[in-house]
């Protein structure tokens, strides 16, 4: 029984996995890179891309499923795994040759609530630490990022955020035509 639950598992990992949006990311690092932890908060599971292309949208390389807790998992069965299967935050070394993008999606586990595809955009500097969580909200979601070198005095970083389209969705069709957020 164990086996069949674990094989069905690995299954629907697999097939999570094949039907990401974005290719998987594949970084060759720099002595001079800075870091990059992603998050959740609100009881969500957040997919996370990240990109260094210029443009809009697109050029995104995926990273990986963030949840704050077992409870922001998409299902009963994934919320059962093993928690060094589930991660809380997901890390990543970043490129400070170029602007870095970094996506985020969020899914209600219950009714059919989305937010996003977000993306915050900024310059890291060489050899710092960033954060960026991807908080939900009671009537939407928003992203933040930080500079967190210094963990006990983390730094606002002033991120450019935008919302991009999301092809699945009929709201795409009322966002302004670069995406821009106005505040």
């Amino acid at each position: 029984m164990k086996t069949s639950q674990t094989l069905s598992a690995i299954a629907m990992a697999l097939i999570l996995a094949g039907c990401a949006s974005d290719p998987i990311r594949n970084y060759s690092m720099n002595e001079e890179d800075a870091s990059l932890s992603m998050r959740s908060s609100g009881g969500v599971t957040v997919q996370y891309s990240l990109s260094s292309e210029a443009g809009t949208c697109g050029g995104f390389e995926y990273v990986g499923l963030v949840s704050e807790s077992t409870y922001g998992l998409p299902s009963s069965w994934l919320s059962s795994m093993p928690e060094r299967i589930r991660m809380q935050a997901r890390e990543a070394r970043i490129s400070i040759n170029t602007e870095l993008r970094i996506k985020g999606y969020a899914r209600a586990d219950r009714g059919d609530a989305s937010c996003g595809p977000l993306v915050a955009s900024f310059q890291p500097e060489a050899r710092k630490a960033y954060a960026v969580e991807f908080k939900w909200l009671d009537k939407g979601c928003g992203m933040v990022v930080r500079e967190v070198t210094d963990a006990d005095n983390p730094k606002p970083v002033p991120a450019k955020l935008r919302v991009c389209p999301n092809p699945a969705s009929a709201a795409s069709l009322f966002l302004s035509k670069d995406g821009y957020v106005t505040r």
